[in-house]
């Protein structure tokens, strides 16, 4: 086992080591700002592209070649994410602190505290859970055993209890995705209470799964079974030849199945600390392909700077909006035919994902990003009102698919005009950041107490803190709990009406 993952650490470290690249964004002497801003990427030689560089993990896949069960397997995986994610902070670390040596005014961002929060996802989900931004149903489970231990393979009662699953999990036979392409199929996985699995730090869809024959409520708080889960739908066990999505070393996330997403569509809102500057949205109604993400909404002082505080509306956007808004047997009844469509759009959906922007903002302390936003599945069932949720939240580096639009219709660079009213409304954020990003470091979370990793307000001081820390190093080590925070079942009862 160890002279395969010895081959796969050297590999990745090959990948990464001088391959960290802070890009320039814009040509900001146009706009007379003072500060550049530099954004962390990784250049993957492979595909001649810049990415996120925490996806090189989460969408990593080891090649066993067949010739490791899979406890070893297992065991080389939590091995190789250790020693990656000690390579990827290092080779981080020392291109930022190459770059501020070169230029000291440079402002690096995403936040480098931030850059492991955002992309580790299952960390500021718990936040978000804990504060009602996100729904109560979704499981976010850690590495952690029912005792508080950390999940480890070498623990031969963990590699039992796995294989128990495993083999419950034998007896469904069948496709081991359910469906969602008719409307029928959608539904039917909502009243089945279906779920879909996603693991951390991955930017694959391989790595988002839909399974068959489990609900999101079985064996709440239990990383096992949904680990047994993931690895069923990967196939063989015997001898595995590939395993991929290393998040999973991390932790597992299981959401209940939300069909208001395809059918109402996801509102991708572009943040500047707090400010929604832009909305794009997509579909089912918005087509497919690089162009289906349409604009939605942008700051009226990007298109004219005397309106510094309006909101210019894509009226085409705005009918794809209402269309589907208004096919929706459960959700039309919240579109006021006494307001006008501008009104609905602003009473149902921008003021309230406006509230939820500051406070999440307020709530990580964050900077430039883009919030997800959907309908909650709650809506479906009465008496619960109208509910949006945050569905994701992405660092400055977010995808070009999301924005191109603006630039196609208006001749606009969102990211850059983000940056740039980042800039010009919060000079005083810009300072802060100057005077602690270089100081600014990651301990490796699994290195730590495992109770740390469910304790919300223990996560919450560590990112707080920053701005007036001057020097982050992760302290969560010293938090310690003496009981868990949620027992393991298998299944519970739900007095839930259908969809």
């Amino acid at each position: 086992m160890n002279k395969i993952i010895d081959g796969e650490v050297e590999k990745f470290k090959n990948s990464i080591e001088g391959n960290i690249v802070l890009t320039c964004e814009g040509s900001y002497d146009e706009v007379e700002i003072e500060n550049t801003f530099f954004l962390i990427k990784l250049y993957d030689r492979v595909t001649d592209n810049l990415r996120a560089p925490w996806c090189a993990i989460g969408d990593k896949t080891i090649d066993f070649g067949g010739e490791l069960n899979l406890k070893e397997c297992l065991q080389g995986s939590f091995l190789f994410y250790d020693k990656a994610i000690g390579i990827l902070n290092k080779s981080i670390k020392a291109a930022l602190d190459e770059l501020l040596k070169e230029t000291p005014d440079a402002i690096i961002l995403p936040r480098i505290d931030q850059h492991h929060l955002i992309n580790s996802k299952i960390q500021y989900l718990k936040i978000l859970q804990e504060k009602g931004l996100i729904s109560n149903d979704s499981q976010l489970l850690f590495p952690i055993d029912e005792e508080g231990k950390w999940i480890n393979f070498k623990n031969e009662k963990h590699y039992q209890k796995l294989i128990e699953y495993l083999t419950l999990l034998k007896k469904n036979q069948g496709d081991p995705e359910y469906r969602t392409k008719s409307m029928k199929e959608k539904k039917k996985a909502f009243t089945d209470k279906k779920c879909v699995l996603k693991l951390p730090y991955a930017g694959s869809s391989d790595c988002v799964l839909y399974p068959e024959g489990v609900t999101y409520e079985d064996y709440r708080g239990d990383y096992l079974y949904w680990l047994a889960v993931y690895l069923h739908m990967k196939g063989n066990h015997e001898k595995i030849h590939h395993l991929g999505c290393l998040g999973f070393t991390q932790g597992i996330i299981i959401d209940r199945y939300n069909p208001y997403i395809p059918l109402l569509g996801e509102f991708r809102c572009f943040v500047a600390n707090g400010d929604i500057i832009a909305i794009s949205y997509s579909s089912i109604n918005t087509g497919g392909g690089f162009g289906s993400i349409k604009s939605l909404l942008l700051k009226s002082s990007i298109k004219d700077k005397s309106d510094t505080e309006g909101y210019f509306i894509y009226e085409k956007t705005l009918e794809l909006v209402k269309e589907a808004f208004t096919k929706s047997v459960s959700i039309r009844k919240y579109w006021d035919s006494h307001k006008t469509d501008t009104e609905n759009l602003m009473d149902l959906l921008i003021n309230p994902m406006g509230m939820m922007s500051r406070e999440l903002n307020e709530l990580l302390q964050l900077n430039c990003n883009r919030y997800d936003f959907v309908v909650n599945h709650e809506t479906a069932f009465p008496g619960n009102g109208f509910k949006i949720m945050v569905n994701e939240v992405e660092d400055i580096t977010y995808g070009e698919a999301s924005y191109i639009q603006f630039g196609n219709m208006d001749k606009i660079n969102l990211r850059f005009q983000h940056l740039k009213y980042y800039q010009e409304k919060f000079p005083g954020k810009i300072d802060e950041l100057k005077k602690i990003q270089g100081n600014l470091s990651m301990d490796i979370l699994s290195e730590s107490d495992p109770f740390e990793g469910m304790n919300v307000e223990s996560l919450l001081k560590s990112y707080e803190n920053a701005l007036s820390s001057g020097n982050l190093t992760s302290d969560r080590r010293k938090v310690r709990t003496s009981k868990r925070s949620s027992k393991i079942s298998s299944r519970r009862p739900s007095s839930e009406k259908s969809f």
